[in-house]
């Protein structure tokens, strides 16, 4: 077993963090782990520390029956047996750590230990409360709580998907949303998407139907026609990959030629489907026949 390092003077001789200091040295230079030779450390301080016979603050609360029955059972002082219960505990709660920094599965190991085991932990959680590192968000094997940031993170995503759906719910321009008004600039007042350049002829309504970032198609036929023309007329729509033929009922009201979604009543009278009523926006679909006057 080779000498421990001499230790630095700078540092008080009882102090945590010269213990800590040593240790590093005497696992680097024997090849040990940080927790084998935090023992060694100790061990080698005991026979000092009982000669001058001073009281050293116990890391960890520990019941003063508890030492005194270590005292009598292997005959150390009073200091000697406190820390021969602090190293016990120790090596239970920390794992063995290796001079590359890695515990024995292979995992990093990220202490901010300050000196007291009792600040270390987050009791809610049992995360380590002060081993934080820059790997937040890429780093996925250390056990650093980062509760408060991930509750953050949810709160403002909450808020924010509350924030768009309230959006989606505007069919116009609404000054007073702030994603509107974001929508707005970026589009240069709807008249062009901000993604593909297309050219947006008939407004927000385009820029709603387009949906940027997907780009979908805008409706073949522009805003203005009076579709009113269909009602009582065999009509077929001829969509991108299905084609759907009906009546229009005529009993019904001519749609606004200004409505950005014209929808009328039609009933199917293509096979399978023959008598289904159901509702139509011209607009969606590539061709309609008979076909507006434009």
């Amino acid at each position: 077993m080779g000498a421990l390092p001499e230790q630095d003077d700078t540092m008080p001789r009882n102090s945590s963090a010269a213990r800590r200091e040593q240790a590093r040295t005497l696992a680097a230079a024997e090849g040990i782990s940080y927790t084998q030779a935090l023992r060694r450390v100790g061990e080698a301080r005991a026979p000092v520390d009982e000669a001058d016979g001073e009281e050293i603050a116990p890391v960890v609360q520990k019941s003063k029956k508890e030492i005194r029955a270590r005292q009598a059972k292997t005959g150390k002082a009073y200091n000697a047996a406190a820390r021969a219960l602090d190293h016990e505990r120790q090596a239970d709660a920390e794992p063995e750590v290796f001079v590359a920094g890695f515990t024995r599965n292979g995992r990093p190991w990220v202490s901010s230990w300050d000196g007291n085991e009792l600040h270390d932990v987050n009791p809610a959680c049992g995360h380590h409360l002060g081993a934080l590192c820059g790997g937040y968000g890429v780093c996925t094997t250390c056990d650093a709580c980062y509760c408060a940031e991930l509750a953050y993170t949810n709160a403002m995503d909450a808020e924010y998907e509350r924030e768009m759906n309230e959006h989606l719910e505007h069919d116009q321009h609404q000054a007073d949303c702030e994603l509107c008004e974001r929508e707005r600039q970026k589009s240069a007042d709807y008249t062009r998407c901000p993604e593909c350049g297309l050219a947006y002829p008939d407004g927000i309504g385009d820029h709603h139907k387009h949906n940027p970032p997907y780009c979908r198609p805008l409706p073949a036929y522009r805003l203005g026609i009076d579709w009113g023309y269909l009602r009582g007329q065999h009509v077929t729509l001829i969509g991108p990959s299905y084609n759907i033929t009906g009546y229009v009922l005529p009993d019904q009201p001519a749609p606004d030629p200004r409505a950005y979604h014209p929808y009328l009543q039609l009933r199917r009278t293509d096979p399978g489907y023959e008598g289904e009523v159901a509702p139509f926006n011209p607009r969606d679909w590539l061709e309609v026949h008979p076909a507006p006057a434009q």
